[in-house]
C-alpha cells in the first residue's frame, strides 16, 4: 500500500498590516495548522489563515502559497501577488538559529529595507593578466580621455548603451568619474557609498555597479585598495531624496559584521524597523552566513518562486504578515 505523503504547515499572522511585517514581539497573533496531503492552497481571509483545494476558492481571500505533496519532496510555490521569503529567525522555538549562505544578487531583507548582494570578494587580489578587449582594432578610443591604451590593468569596456566614438571608455577613466559623484562615509570596518544619479550622461542608463572584461570582474564604484574579504550591498530603497546607497563591508579586521540601527552596527541603517542589532554576516571557510540577532521584524531572504522541502526538512516561510512553518511533526501553537 502506498505510504501518504505528507506535511504539516503551522501558520502566524499579525493582526496589523503594516509594510508587510511580521512583530515577533506581538501578542495579537492569529495561529492555525494544517496537515496537507494533497495539492493545497493557503491563503488569508482577515488575519485568519486557511487551508483550499487547489481547484477551490474563498470568498475575500487571498492567496498566500501553494503547496503539492509528491513522492520525495513538497514543491512550494508563491503567489503571482506574493513573493516567498525564506525567515531566518525561529518563532518561539528552541530551535537553533538559522544561518543563510549569501550568493551575489540574493536579496535580503531587514525590517521594511530590501538589499541586493551585490558583491563577494574572498580572495586576494591578484594581478590581473587577461588580454585586454578587441586588442586588434586600435579605432577605439576613451571617450574621457580620449587615448586608444587597452592595457591589461586598464581596458576599455562598454558599460552602456552608447555607441560609435561613445561607446568604450578605460575603467580607471570611469572609477575617477564615478567616485567624483560619491560621497562615502567610512567606519572602522565598512564604507558607505551614496549617490543621488548614476546615470549615463548620453544614453541615460544607470552604470552598473560592476563589469566584465574577459574573465575579470571590475568593481566599478568601489574605491581602490580595499583589502579582501568584503560584501557589497546596495539598497533597494531610495530614501526621500532619492538618493542610492551602496555598503561595503570588509571582513579584514574581524570575522563578523552586525547590521542595524545602533550605533555601534558596523552598518548602522536608519529605519524603525530595523533592530540596533538586527543582524550579522559572518566571514567563515570562504562563505559569507546571514544570521538573525532576534530582531523585533525579523531577516529574510527571497526564495525563487518554486521551492522543494524534503519531508525530512524544516522551513520557515514569511508571506506579507504571515509567518508558514513547515514541518514533519505537529506543532503545540500554545508553545
Amino acid at each position: 500500500m502506498k505510504k501518504e505523503q505528507s506535511i504539516y504547515a503551522s501558520t502566524f499572522t499579525w493582526s496589523r498590516d503594516s509594510h508587510g511585517l511580521f512583530d515577533y514581539e506581538s501578542s495579537h497573533i492569529s495561529k492555525k495548522l494544517f496537515k496537507i496531503t494533497e495539492n493545497s492552497k493557503i491563503v488569508r481571509a482577515g488575519n485568519e489563515t486557511h487551508i483550499q483545494a487547489h481547484n477551490s476558492e474563498l470568498a475575500n481571500s487571498s492567496l498566500l502559497l501553494s503547496v503539492n505533496p509528491i513522492r520525495y519532496h513538497a514543491v512550494i510555490n508563491s503567489a503571482e501577488q506574493e513573493s516567498l521569503w525564506l525567515a531566518l529567525r525561529n518563532y518561539k522555538s528552541s530551535s537553533q538559529p538559522k544561518t543563510y549562505t549569501l550568493k551575489e544578487n540574493d536579496i535580503i531583507k531587514l525590517g521594511r529595507l530590501k538589499f541586493r548582494v551585490c558583491s563577494l570578494n574572498n580572495d586576494l587580489i591578484e594581478p590581473i593578466t587577461q588580454e585586454a578587449i578587441n586588442p586588434e582594432n586600435t579605432e577605439n578610443v576613451c571617450r574621457i580621455c580620449l587615448c586608444d591604451t587597452n592595457e591589461p590593468n586598464n581596458p576599455l569596456i562598454s558599460p552602456c548603451m552608447c555607441s560609435g566614438t561613445m561607446k568604450y571608455i578605460h575603467v580607471l577613466c570611469l572609477q575617477k568619474w564615478i567616485s567624483s559623484k560619491l560621497s562615502t562615509k567610512e567606519g572602522e570596518n565598512s564604507v558607505i557609498y551614496c549617490w543621488k544619479s548614476m546615470d549615463c550622461e548620453l544614453c541615460k542608463q544607470p552604470f552598473p555597479t560592476k563589469v566584465k572584461s574577459g574573465r575579470k570582474t571590475y568593481e566599478i564604484f568601489i574605491a581602490e585598495g580595499i583589502t579582501t574579504p568584503y560584501i557589497v550591498l546596495e539598497a533597494m530603497n531610495k530614501d526621500h531624496n532619492s538618493h542610492r546607497y551602496l555598503y561595503l563591508v570588509s571582513f579584514m579586521n574581524k570575522c563578523i559584521a552586525v547590521l542595524g540601527r545602533g550605533h555601534d552596527s558596523d552598518v548602522r541603517i536608519s529605519d524603525i524597523s530595523v533592530s540596533r542589532s538586527h543582524a550579522s554576516i559572518k566571514y567563515e571557510g570562504g562563505n559569507f552566513l546571514l544570521e538573525d540577532n532576534i530582531s523585533k521584524f525579523g531577516t529574510l531572504v527571497k526564495l525563487e518562486e518554486s521551492y522543494k522541502l524534503s519531508y525530512e526538512s524544516e522551513l520557515m516561510l514569511q508571506v506579507g504578515r504571515t509567518l508558514v512553518e513547515f514541518s514533519n511533526k505537529k506543532r503545540n501553537l500554545n508553545d
